[in-house]
């Protein structure tokens, strides 16, 4: 029987990590699931015992423990876990915050064999909408290829792990994007993204937290990340001259936007105030200045 191993990365602190493993144990499929939680702390036996009476003969949990702390850590420990699996036929990628839809499964095993590619991606869509939840949320064409993915949503071929020979890099590890260049750099090498508007991933997060000061640190902190990310992916030169070319396209349209909010105020000027501190997040980093937490 062909066996599905899920990863999940945490910090032991998601209260929602047991509607995650509940959501994943309710897909609807045959195949044996096999769920791999790594912490990012020294929790696991608390959460071991707390979480033992999912357990069933077609659905595995194992707890890993990664001591070394930062998320692109423990994400390597999961590429590492990975590599070691025997008898996997695919592997899903979700976060500790995250339930999965039901079809989640079927719906990306249909992409898969449309498109054969190498890795799914797809949407995930907070449960609590608001106005920054709602600019924020990734849009894609069904079925288009795309460059990179997040580690919220994922599914690929386990063929495909041992073709893998990068990790998440270190060098975002506070301020975020590890995935980001990750998958990008996957696509560099000649791997080909799908995205599957049908293979949906749900988030639950505080809705009083999703406000003006979230959104803008947010946006600073993608910022900072670019020129990492283009410099790791493209090169010193070209991934610099990407990072000055993403500068004047943040400042033009963010202009646009505050241009034309005359329609739909609250949005178009909410997406100006976006790209306005993406900007300011690019020059951040440019100048070697870094966050001091993980937004």
């Amino acid at each position: 029987m062909r066996i599905v191993s899920f990863f999940i990365c945490t910090r032991g602190k998601s209260a929602f990590l047991l509607k995650t493993l509940k959501s994943i144990k309710k897909l609807k499929t045959d195949y044996l699931i096999d769920v791999n939680v790594i912490f990012n702390s020294n929790l696991k036996l608390s959460f071991e015992e707390s979480f033992k009476k999912l357990i069933t003969k077609k659905f595995k949990i194992n707890f890993v423990n990664e001591n070394k702390k930062g998320i692109p850590n423990v994400r390597n420990k999961s590429l590492e876990l990975m590599k070691k699996k025997k008898n996997i036929w695919c592997v899903g990628l979700i976060d500790d915050d995250c339930f999965i839809h039901r079809d989640w499964l079927n719906e990306m095993i249909k992409v898969y064999n449309i498109t054969k590619a190498d890795i799914i991606t797809g949407p995930q869509i907070p449960i609590n909408k608001n106005v920054y939840e709602d600019i924020l949320q990734r849009k894609e064409s069904h079925l288009s290829k795309i460059k990179w993915a997040a580690t919220n949503n994922v599914f690929f071929n386990s063929k495909i792990i041992k073709k893998i020979d990068i990790n998440f890099s270190n060098s975002l590890n506070e301020i975020g994007g590890s995935d980001q260049l990750f998958f990008l750099q996957l696509f560099k090498k000649g791997f080909k993204i799908i995205w599957n508007d049908k293979a949906k991933v749900f988030e639950k997060r505080n809705i009083s937290g999703s406000n003006l000061d979230w959104f803008i640190k947010r946006n600073l902190r993608f910022g900072t990340s670019t020129k990492i990310i283009y410099t790791k992916s493209y090169g010193l030169f070209t991934g610099l001259f990407m990072t000055f070319f993403k500068i004047f396209y943040e400042v033009l349209i963010s202009i646009f936007y505050l241009l034309i909010s005359f329609y739909k105020p609250k949005i178009n000027f909410l997406k100006s105030i976006m790209h306005l501190a993406r900007f300011c997040g690019i020059i951040i980093g440019l100048l070697g200045f870094r966050l001091d937490n993980y937004i």
